[in-house]
């Protein structure tokens, strides 16, 4: 079954292709003309397409003219099949023959053991007919934490933090993350970079939402392309974050709180309230210097 990272990947191409074709130019250099266009495969064929045609996407870049430059089929392999091998060589010879284009395969590979394995399958493939995929795996794909370069590259830096998320240190990439949601939202509306985000959390971790959560309380940052939804969690972070602040500096100040405060703090939703409370406890010794009478 796939997984949650597995879907988010194939989601974020489907709504963003540039970013396979940034990557054959930057990763790989192949060149391609400025300012092509994409469109889903589906939308270009011109008969239907063999019900042996399951890649996780695919799509057409075309020129300013409106004739087919690239076809791509793009793929997620979270381990290795040697039955790979005849079923991309199907996939490509149909788009080509459907398009008239050449075509170009790029599998991502979450685990860079399989996808070194899938380059020594195809570096000793075939006689007439080579399969030459594009591999990627997530050491190809920097974990960015330069806000301004984020800026230039946003869907390599989603991509990138998708890849890395499982490490210990993706909170670094919080800022340049940001960045590029900022860059979409500019570039393709609030809709689409919401839904870019709605991908990213769903392969978040607890503790790393919490750790993103955090940080956006505290980062002087635009939140306007967060959807409904993760504008409802953002705030809750917030205030739960606000919440845990102060009961840790009351217990640092050695200050006692009851049950009964700790429920009233943890069910305040205001937050100048919150922050009140806070600035209070910086100097507080007793509660009912922070909460006042009724602590």
């Amino acid at each position: 079954m796939p997984s949650a990272e597995h879907e988010a990947v194939i989601e974020l191409i489907r709504l963003s292709p540039e970013l396979v074709t940034d990557l054959l130019s930057s990763r790989f250099g192949v060149s391609l003309s400025e300012g092509l266009t994409t469109t889903p495969f589906s939308e270009a064929a011109r008969v239907v397409r063999p019900r042996t045609f399951h890649a996780d996407a695919a799509f057409v870049c075309a020129a300013a003219g409106g004739e087919p430059e690239l076809a791509v089929v793009f793929e997620v392999q979270r381990s290795f099949d040697p039955g790979k091998r005849e079923t991309w060589r199907l996939y490509l010879s149909h788009i080509e023959n459907e398009t008239r284009a050449p075509a170009a395969l790029v599998v991502y590979c979450p685990d860079p053991r399989v996808g070194q394995r899938y380059r020594e399958m195809a570096a000793t493939d075939g006689i007439s007919l080579v399969l030459r995929p594009f591999i990627v795996t997530p050491d190809d794909l920097p974990l960015r934490t330069d806000p301004q370069e984020a800026e230039q590259y946003p869907e390599l830096t989603v991509f990138g933090l998708v890849a890395h998320m499982g490490e210990s240190r993706i909170d670094e990439a919080f800022p340049a993350y940001a960045a590029a949601m900022g860059a979409l939202r500019a570039r393709l509306g609030a809709d689409q970079t919401a839904a870019y985000h709605d991908l990213v959390k769903a392969v978040m971790s607890g503790t790393t939402s919490d750790e993103w959560s955090r940080y956006m309380s505290s980062a002087l940052t635009e939140h306007r392309w967060l959807s409904k939804d993760n504008q409802i969690a953002h705030a809750k972070g917030i205030r739960k974050g606000k919440a845990e602040d102060l009961l840790l500096i009351l217990s640092v100040r050695g200050v006692d709180v009851s049950d009964e405060a700790r429920q009233r703090i943890a069910a305040t939703t205001d937050l100048a309230q919150l922050d009140a409370w806070l600035r209070a406890a910086a100097t507080a010794d007793r509660l009912d210097e922070v909460l006042g009478d009724e602590g």
